[in-house]
Order: structure tokens, then sequence, then C-alpha cells
């Protein structure tokens, strides 16, 4: 398989949740694929689809658009901003990277997400934003 085919069809996937494809997934990936983002550390299709489908539930019309992408030897780096809606928290919107790992048979093993929660989901919650607007205030003003 080809590694520059199977990111576009992984993130096609992404972009797509509501309607999961378990079957593309486990096509595109190996079966002890790992998923980590500030949220989730699992490893295998089955906790990867049950943390796909969570997703899913809770966000409305997820979408990430891509900026670019970067290899570098068998990992992919995918530049992206992803949009969508918080049942309780309105439009959330964020830029992030995905790291993707690349086994010899051009399948993903590894899919790391970079991205900042304490700035783009954290401080935005009712009571956990205060604390981290006030600690994030009074560091700022420690360092001028």
């Amino acid at each position: 398989m080809n590694p520059n085919d199977t990111v576009v069809e992984y993130i096609h996937l992404f972009n797509h949740l509501k309607q999961l494809d378990h079957l593309e997934l486990q096509r595109l990936t190996t079966p002890n694929l790992r998923f980590i983002d500030p949220f989730n550390d699992v490893t295998g299709h089955a906790k990867v689809i049950k943390v796909l489908q969570h997703f899913a539930a809770q966000v409305e019309k997820p979408h990430f658009d891509i900026n670019y992408m970067a290899w570098d030897g068998s990992v992919c780096f995918v530049r992206w901003n992803f949009r969508g809606r918080l049942r309780k928290l309105g439009t959330w919107s964020f830029p992030g990277v995905s790291e993707l790992h690349f086994d010899s048979q051009g399948l993903i093993y590894l899919h790391q997400d970079h991205w900042d929660a304490g700035l783009h989901f954290y401080q935005r919650l009712p009571l956990v934003g205060h604390v981290i607007n006030w600690v994030r205030n009074r560091i700022q003003l420690s360092a001028r």
C-alpha cells in the first residue's frame, strides 16, 4: 500500500466519523494501532474505534481542514485545523498536527495528535477555565 494514498484515505475517515467504516480503518492500519491525543492513549482497532465513535457522538459536524503534510522517512506530519460544534460549548476550532507512523507494508501503526487542550478546550469550560485563566494571568504577569 502506498503511504501517500493511505494518508489521504485515513483523513477521509476522520472527516466522516459519523459513518465510520471499521473495515476501512482496519485496511489502513495495523491491528495494534496506537492512538494518542490529549484525552486518550489506546491500542488496538476496537479501542480506537470506541474513541472515534465517542468523539463523533460528542461533536456535531467534525471536520479537519488539511494545511500541509511533511514526510520524514516513514513518518507523516499532517498540519490541520479542526472545526466542529460541542453541544454545551458551541463552535469549537483549533489547529493541530497529527504524527502518523507507517510500517514496512505502508500501514499506520501510530497516530499521535499534538494540540493545546488547555487553550482550546479546558480554558473554555466554565469552572476549570476560570482557574486556568487565573493561573495563566499570574504566570504572564510574573514573567514581565
